[in-house]
């Protein structure tokens, strides 16, 4: 079956590769909410730091530590895990 994997934004950390694109930065105070798209249409969250300079259409690498994934089947119930 298909399932969704979800994490929340300040849980997912930028790291030195090339991962996924910067398509819009919003400055929320201290943080700014980065939008990357990995593939066309699948858009995905990150909290950074605003010390860190970002353009639109760069590339950024991430990673999100296992134990703050969290697995929804089709109909949206949570799966173990």
């Amino acid at each position: 079956g298909v399932a969704t994997v979800g994490i929340r934004p300040e849980h997912v950390q930028a790291t030195a590769g090339e991962a996924g694109t910067v398509q819009l930065v919003e400055r929320l105070g201290v943080d700014s909410l980065v939008h990357l798209q990995f593939a066309p249409g699948a858009p995905v969250f990150t909290l950074l730091s605003t010390d860190r300079s970002l353009a639109l259409g760069q590339r950024l690498g991430v990673a999100a530590p296992p134990d703050r994934l969290h697995l929804f089947a089709a109909d949206g119930a949570r799966l173990a895990g």
